[in-house]
């Protein structure tokens, strides 16, 4: 299922400026959650209507407070990497009911999108808000191997799928007990 997931997300995750670690990493902070079957979908509406905000989106966003320049990252020019991103929206709705949440996220991110940033933000006030951080250092620390997982992957065809998924399970191998996978 990862192979699906990715397949989705990998041209958007490169269009915002993520690593491979990153968009990985963000993918199985979801999947650990429940949301593996909308990962792919949800996080490339997150960033396609974080990229390309609608009116409706756009006044969502102002409603928070959030301006298109706080979700470009200073040092890359593209957009905030997932955690800072999902740390940024989290202390926006801290204050506020499940459902005005709810509201927000949909008007910015549309249904499946919606459901995908409503999973982060229940994570980061329920759990622990550095988790989905540290699950990208971990994937930054396996020896390059998100990196060689995102050039296998990309080769397409089947040996290169053959090869992605060798290389997926030699990562959740590599990480161990951290939860991932």
């Amino acid at each position: 299922q990862i192979e699906t997931q990715m397949g989705q997300i990998a041209a958007y995750a490169h269009s915002a400026g993520w690593t491979e670690e990153q968009t990985i990493g963000t993918v199985g902070f979801l999947a650990k959650r429940g949301m593996g079957q909308y990962a792919g979908s949800g996080l490339a509406r997150i960033i396609s209507k974080s990229l390309n905000w609608s009116k409706p989106a756009a006044e969502a966003w102002k409603a928070l407070g959030i301006k298109k320049d706080d979700i470009v990252d200073p040092k890359t020019g593209g957009m905030l990497n997932p955690a800072d991103l999902v740390r940024l929206i989290s202390e926006h709705t801290k204050n506020m009911s499940p459902a005005e949440v709810a509201g927000h996220l949909n008007k910015m991110f549309g249904d499946r999108g919606q459901k995908v940033a409503a999973a982060f933000a229940n994570a980061i006030k329920t759990a622990d808000p550095e988790e989905l951080r540290r699950m990208i250092e971990d994937l930054t620390n396996v020896d390059g191997l998100a990196e060689k997982m995102g050039v296998e992957g990309s080769k397409g065809g089947a040996a290169g799928l053959k090869k992605f998924t060798a290389a997926w399970e030699n990562l959740k191998l590599q990480i161990g007990d951290s939860g991932f996978g």
